[in-house]
């Protein structure tokens, strides 16, 4: 939305807009989660299509490929700066956190994130 729109708008019309988005994310990440669970049957059911994890190796090499693109954009400008240190920080925070609850949920009832 157009910030200077937003900015206009009283709070109950914020309230609804925010709302309405949170609703709608919610809804895309269902329907996101049991599309994908959906595909992996029929790939599994119908093509005997066997899915595994990457190998660590790979998962490494990937972790190590896409950290050094992303602090090289992270270095393009001051703006992109501010954004790359916000994304970092948060998934820090929410690295920790994540371990305890969503991964460590998964693995008690046997299916590992």
């Amino acid at each position: 939305m157009n910030l200077d729109l937003w900015r206009q708008l009283d709070p109950a019309s914020r309230a609804i807009i925010a709302q309405a988005a949170e609703a709608e994310n919610m809804l895309m990440q269902a329907e996101y989660n049991y599309r994908n669970a959906m595909a992996l049957q029929t790939l599994e059911t119908d093509f005997g299509i066997r899915a595994q994890p990457f190998p660590d190796n790979v998962l490494d090499a990937a972790r190590a490929a896409s950290g050094a693109l992303l602090a090289r954009i992270g270095s393009l400008d001051e703006l992109t700066g501010r954004i790359y240190g916000s994304f970092f920080s948060a998934r820090k925070l929410l690295d920790g956190w994540t371990r305890i609850s969503e991964q460590a949920y998964l693995q008690a009832r046997g299916t590992e994130a």
